[in-house]
C-alpha cells in the first residue's frame, strides 16, 4: 500500500535545525546503494515510496501509479524490495497519478543497468509526447524536453557513472527554472516555458534500471491535490461521522475502500477496527479538517488502548489520539500507515507496532507526553515485543514486525523512555528524518535513556536530528543491544546529527552494549557520517 500524502511542516523543522553550517536548506544526499534519501524543505504536499509495502513480483499499485509503458515490477535486491523496469527493450514510463502540479521536486535513487541507455526521472508529464526528463546516459547527466513528440536537449554535463552504483537524482521545477542534481550536487539547469504542469514519475529507455526511495514534493499553490483533501482513488464509500457512537458503528461495519471521515470534535471511547483493506482499496480513518484534527480521547491513561487496528491496509490520518494507557496499537496489521497524527498524554507507549504487523509506516506525526503512568513503558514509538512475550516462547505476540518505516516524525518532549524502541525479533526497520527532543527522558532504572534503542536486525537509522535540551539523564543518542540470541546485528547509523549540551565524554552518538546472558555481542554495527556537537565528545563505541 503505497499512498503516502506527507505534510512537510515537520520536515521543514528538521531540515532547518540541521542547517547551521550550510546556506542551502537541504542536506547532502548519500551516495551508496544502502542509503536512504534526505529531504528538501518546501511547503508542499508529498508522496514517498520505498517499495517495502509490496511482495516480490507485484506491480505498483494502480491506486497511486499509472504505468504508461514498459513492465514495472517489484524485485528483491539483496533482501531489499525495489522497483525495476524489467523489460529493458523499449521505453518504460510510470508516474504518480495523484498530483498534477506546476512546481516541486522529484527524487529517486537510480541504479542504471546500462552505460549507453537512459534511466531517470520525469516531470510535468502530460502524455507520452510531452514531458521533461532528467536521466543518466552515455557518461552524462542530461536534461531534455519532449514537446509534441519532438526531443530537445536543454542541458547536459559529463558524469561517469557505473552500473554497480546507485545515484540519487533530483529534478527541481520552479516556474520556468529547471535544475538537475546528482547526490544533491547541481549538474544541469535550464530555463524553459514549454510545459507548465503535469505529473512526476520515472522513465527508462532500453534499460532495466532499478529505482528506490521515490519521493515527490509538490508546491501547495500549484498542486491539484492537497494533503487529506481528496482520497478519491481507491475510495468506494465515504462515511462521515460526528459522534463516538457513529464512529464505533463505522469502524464495526467498515469495508475495503471505506473513507471514514471524522468531523472536528472529541470522540470519547477506546476504538478498534478489525476489517482488512486491500492494496488498491485501503480503509482510511481521517479528520475532515486536517488543520482542526478530530480528537480520539480514550477512557483512561490507566487502562485500555485509545485506538487499535488489527486489519491490513489501514490509514490513520490527521487525528489526535490521547488519554489511553496506550495510544495507537497495530496488531497483525500489515501495510498500514499512521500519518500526520498527534499522540499525547498517554499512560505508557504512544504508538506500538505489534504482533506480526509488517510493512507499517509511521510518518509526519508528533508524539509527546507518554509514560504518564509507567515511566519504563513510556516509549514514543515501539516496534515488536520483548522476547519473553513471543508466541514461540509461550507468550501472546508474533515477533516478526518487519520492515516498519518511521519517517519525519517529531518525538518529545516528555517521552519518558526511548523515543523509538526496536525490539529483538524485528528486521529491516527504517528510521529516517525524525526529530528527537530530549526533555523528559527519565527511565534510568530500565536503561531507557537514549533516543533510539535497537535490539532488532538490519535497521537503518539515518538523517535524524536529536538534541539533549538540558536533560542530563540522557546517556547516549543511539544504542544497540543483544536482548536475545541472534538479534541486535547488522544495524547501520549514518547522517544523523546529535546536539549534546556539553563535552560529555561518557556519552556516545552510537554505543553498542551487552545486556543478555543468553546471547552474544551485537555484530556488525556500522556508523558513519554522523555529526556530534560539541565535536570533542565521543562518537562511537561499537565493541
Amino acid at each position: 500500500m503505497k499512498k503516502i500524502f506527507l505534510s512537510l511542516s515537520l520536515i521543514f523543522l528538521f531540515a532547518s535545525c540541521l542547517n547551521d553550517n550550510n546556506s542551502a536548506t537541504s542536506l547532502s544526499l548519500p551516495t551508496t546503494q544502502s542509503d536512504t534519501i534526505t529531504y528538501s524543505s518546501i511547503s508542499s504536499d508529498s508522496f514517498s515510496d520505498y517499495f517495502n509495502g509490496y511482495t516480490e513480483g507485484d506491480s505498483p499499485s494502480s491506486t497511486y501509479y499509472t504505468t504508461v509503458s514498459g513492465t514495472w515490477e517489484i524485485v528483491n535486491v539483496s533482501g531489499n524490495l525495489k522497483l525495476q523496469e524489467t523489460n529493458g527493450t523499449s521505453t518504460g514510463i510510470i508516474y504518480q497519478k495523484n498530483f498534477e502540479c506546476e512546481d516541486g521536486y522529484v527524487i529517486a535513487k537510480v541504479k542504471s543497468q546500462s552505460l549507453t541507455e537512459e534511466a531517470g526521472l520525469i516531470a510535468r508529464y502530460k502524455d507520452s509526447s510531452n514531458y521533461y526528463t532528467l536521466f543518466l546516459d552515455d557518461s552524462k547527466i542530461k536534461l531534455k524536453k519532449k514537446v509534441n513528440g519532438s526531443w530537445t536537449t536543454l542541458a547536459d554535463a559529463s558524469f561517469s557513472f557505473t552500473t554497480s552504483t546507485t545515484y540519487t537524482l533530483k529534478l527541481e521545477l520552479s516556474g520556468t527554472s529547471l535544475k538537475g542534481y546528482i547526490n544533491d550536487t547541481l549538474y544541469v539547469e535550464a530555463t524553459d516555458s514549454s510545459l507548465t504542469s503535469g505529473y512526476f514519475g520515472m522513465r527508462t529507455n532500453k534499460n532495466p534500471a532499478i529505482f528506490d526511495g521515490f519521493q515527490i514534493y509538490v508546491n501547495d499553490s500549484s498542486s491539484s491535490n492537497s494533503s487529506n483533501s481528496d482520497y478519491s482513488s481507491g475510495v468506494l464509500r465515504t462515511v462521515t461521522v460526528s459522534s463516538a457512537s457513529e464512529l464505533s458503528s463505522a469502524l464495526s461495519n467498515a469495508e475495503a475502500g471505506d473513507k471514514i471521515v471524522l468531523q472536528s470534535g472529541t470522540y470519547n471511547d477506546n476504538f478498534k477496527i478489525t476489517t482488512n483493506g486491500t492494496k488498491d482499496n485501503p480503509i482510511w480513518i481521517v479528520s475532515e479538517n486536517s488543520s482542526n484534527k478530530a480528537i480520539i480521547k480514550g477512557n483512561s491513561t490507566n487502562s485500555g488502548v485509545a485506538f487499535t487496528a488489527t486489519g491490513d491496509y489501514i490509514i490513520i490520518d490527521s487525528l489526535k489520539i490521547t488519554n489511553g494507557k496506550k495510544g495507537i496499537i497495530l496488531d497483525n496489521s500489515n501495510h498500514s500507515i499512521v500519518d500526520n497524527c498527534e499522540v499525547y498524554n498517554i499512560g505508557e507507549e504512544g504508538i506500538h507496532v505489534r504482533d506480526g504487523s509488517k510493512y507499517v509506516t509511521i510518518q509526519n506525526s508528533y508524539v509527546h507526553d507518554t509514560g504518564l503512568v509507567t515511566i519504563k513503558y513510556g516509549e514514543g514509538i515501539y516496534v515488536g515485543s520483548d522476547y519473553k512475550k513471543w508466541t514461540s516462547n509461550g507468550g501472546n505476540y508474533d515477533a516478526d514486525c518487519d520492515y516498519t518505516q518511521i519517517l519525519n516524525n517529531t518525538i518529545g518532549p516528555n517521552v519518558t523512555a526511548e523515543h523509538i524502541d526496536i525490539k529483538e525479533g524485528v528486521t529491516g526497520t527504517i528510521v529516517d528524518g525524525n526529530t528527537f527532543n530530549g526533555v523528559g527522558i527519565c527511565d534510568t532504572t530500565n536503561g531507557g535513556t537514549s533516543f533510539i534503542d535497537v535490539k532488532g536486525n538490519t535497521s537503518t537509522i539515518s538523517n535524524n536530528y536529536g538534541y539533549q535540551n538540558g536533560n542530563s539523564l540522557i546517556e547516549n543518542a543511539f544504542e544497540v543491544h543483544d536482548a536475545y540470541s541472534g538479534w541486535g546485528d547488522n544495524n547501520t547509523f549514518y547522517n544523523n546529527t546529535i546536539e549534546f549540551d556539553s563535552d560529555n565524554y561518557d556519552s556516545y552518538v552510537v554505543q553498542v552494549g551487552d545486556i543478555s546472558s543468553i546471547s552474544g555481542s551485537p555484530d556488525n554495527t556500522t556508523a558513519y557520517n554522523n555529526t556530534r556537537t560539541p565535536s570533542s565528545g565521543n562518537m562511537y563505541d561499537l565493541k
